[in-house]
């Protein structure tokens, strides 16, 4: 029997510290350093969470994660033989749904988001 499932990645007011702390491996988070070019995930893995909830930060932090976390849930879906059929993302959650599509990379959703909360908190 085979099963489709669709995804529905959250937006901003989901970041917590020590999100990311659960993840098997830490390779999407290294990647989100590498691309923004400091250290977000200490900052998701230890806060404070007064940086973390800047829009600048909480937006890459977002994806990032929810990112990591689609990774683990499609092998684990993939030895189910479920499949994934769609994705839909609230707010910032659209650019996680869009990489987990395979329409941006990753790569470009953090960096993309990033000036996305910069340019939203300048606007404040």
């Amino acid at each position: 029997m085979s099963y489709e499932l669709y995804l529905l990645f959250p937006g901003q007011g989901s970041q917590y510290v020590g999100m990311g702390s659960k993840l098997k491996t830490n390779q999407i988070l290294k990647t989100a350093d590498k691309k923004l070019g400091f250290s977000l995930s200490e900052m998701m893995l230890n806060g404070p969470m007064e940086e973390l909830t800047l829009t600048a930060n909480t937006q890459p932090a977002i994806v990032s994660y929810s990112y990591g976390l689609f990774l683990e849930l499609n092998e684990i879906l993939k030895e189910k033989n479920i499949n994934i059929a769609g994705v839909l993302g609230h707010s910032v959650g659209e650019y996680s749904a869009l990489a987990a599509a395979g329409a941006i990379s990753i790569e470009n959703a953090i960096f993309a988001v990033n000036k996305r909360g910069q340019y939203m908190q300048a606007a404040v």
